[in-house]
């Protein structure tokens, strides 16, 4: 069997007298065409303005993280020297604690002898309490 072809023919022009140019739309459609022109120009300038504002906003959080990051540092350093100030510290309290029982030590130890030299009641332990006093009464009375 042989092939068949079916081939139109070509759309005779004198159905179609105008070109494509030359034909004029309807009005409703012009309108329409206006608004979506309208529609689209209003949407790019809701875009553009949102693309500025992301933006803007990018560079905020931008500059609060490298903010963050500084604080965080500061504070790490801070906490670092907060830390060894705070081993010296206890270093010294335990100083202090030793030289205090040293000099509890030694003031048992002299009043051992005090009391050993002297009788209790013959008033040398008053006078050894009230010494302080009486060379803070003297010191004042020389800068008088």
């Amino acid at each position: 069997m042989a092939p068949c072809f079916y081939c139109r023919p070509p759309v005779p022009t004198h159905e179609y007298p105008k070109k494509l140019e030359d034909r004029k739309l309807p009005v409703w459609v012009g309108i329409l065409m206006g608004l979506f022109v309208t529609s689209q120009v209003t949407l790019m300038i809701a875009l553009l303005m949102e693309m500025a504002r992301n933006n803007q906003q990018q560079k905020v959080v931008q500059k609060l993280q490298e903010e963050i990051k500084t604080l965080n540092q500061e504070l790490q350093e801070k906490s670092c020297e907060l830390e060894k100030k705070s081993s010296e510290l206890q270093d010294k309290c335990m100083e202090l604690q030793k030289k205090y029982e040293e000099v509890k030590q030694l003031r048992q130890e002299n009043e051992a002898l005090v009391s050993a030299k002297c009788p209790p009641n013959s008033g040398i332990s008053l006078r050894l309490s009230m010494a302080p006093v009486l060379l803070t009464l003297s010191l004042q009375a020389l800068l008088a």
